[in-house]
């Protein structure tokens, strides 16, 4: 059975995952290229949090290799058949 896989499906994956590692949330927001909420905050943080991003991102991608590897957490993983 073809199982299709939806990008917006796959980053709130990450935001959940992301999150219950205890990882900031805004950076998390940042990483996934979400806008800020707060314009007056927008306008002055301009800063691209990289190496932190780096590292968010290097977890997410373990996670996925992990996910590759057979060991696939069913409560984050909702497939769409």
């Amino acid at each position: 059975m073809p199982v299709s896989w939806w990008p917006h499906g796959l980053r709130s994956i990450a935001s959940t995952y992301l999150n219950e590692q205890g990882y900031d949330s805004e950076l998390i927001e940042v990483a996934l290229s979400h806008m800020k909420s707060d314009r007056i905050k927008a306008a002055y943080d301009r800063g691209e949090r990289l190496e932190q991003r780096f590292k968010l991102l290097q977890v997410w991608g373990d996670f996925i290799e992990e996910c590759s590897q057979g060991a696939l957490p069913k409560h984050h993983l909702q497939m769409v058949v």
